[in-house]
């Protein structure tokens, strides 16, 4: 709750400034923690405040327009929305309609197991019980893996967030627990665990705009790689996945 009375004020204090002269307005879900979910009338999430910093850094005021996810991208092609950050995969599909920002998220999955565990990362991806958060990119790929027979899906862990698939692990529930890159990147150092090894699945979040509109995009990741090389990007990370 204190981090939403801080995140409030500051949009007041972003949204009430006279310095911000340009209005853009961002589609996004209110349904996605720690993502992007709302408060009273307040957008918060990791996304979100992402947006707001880069809106700090390049100097332009913000407008939420909550949609649902399947209605973003054909609203923003059809001029009804500048800016898009809904945790979006980039696809070659979605390049051909809208422009995307450099990656702000990696979905690669780091394998992580008890640092007493003797099984290697091939044992474990084949064979071992596998806690994932349901419904991620985690979940689809070991799913997709392994098939869908009956004794496959025995050894596939699903939990309601991330958090409890890690106590899950450290309870000895799970071998190993498959999590987005991004979110291991801000794990907290614990010498009960391992990084057993990483999944390349391809799959990078990227803020999406109009296509052709390069002034933006170029404004956007200048702001991005400006919050990363200060430590930002991962300040949120830590605060809101950990």
């Amino acid at each position: 709750m204190k981090r939403a009375f801080v995140v409030a004020c500051l949009w007041l204090l972003l949204l009430g400034s006279t310095v911000y002269d340009v209005l853009l307005r961002v589609g996004t879900t209110e349904d996605s923690p720690p993502f992007a979910y709302r408060v009273c009338s307040y957008y918060l999430g990791f996304e979100m405040e992402l947006i707001a910093a880069i809106a700090v850094e390049e100097g332009f005021q913000v407008a939420f327009i909550n949609l649902g996810k399947d209605l973003l991208i054909p609203a923003l092609t059809d001029c009804e929305l500048d800016i898009v950050i809904a945790n979006i995969a980039v696809t070659q599909e979605l390049r051909e309609i809208v422009d995307f920002s450099d990656p702000y998220w990696s979905a690669d999955q780091y394998v992580i197991s008890s640092r007493s565990s003797s099984k290697l990362l091939d044992e474990l991806l084949e064979s071992g019980r596998i806690g994932v958060e349901v419904g991620t990119v985690g979940d689809l790929w070991i799913s997709e893996r392994r098939g869908a027979s009956d004794e496959a899906e025995r050894d596939i862990i699903r939990y309601a967030t991330h958090n409890i698939a890690m106590a899950a692990l450290k309870e000895g529930l799970v071998d190993a627990v498959l999590i987005d890159e991004s979110i291991a990147d801000a794990l907290p150092g614990d010498s009960a665990l391992e990084f057993s090894g990483i999944v390349q699945t391809g799959v990078r979040f990227a803020i999406a705009v109009q296509k052709g509109n390069e002034a933006l995009i170029g404004s956007i990741n200048n702001a991005l790689k400006s919050l990363s090389d200060a430590g930002k990007t991962l300040e949120l990370a830590t605060a809101y996945f950990w």
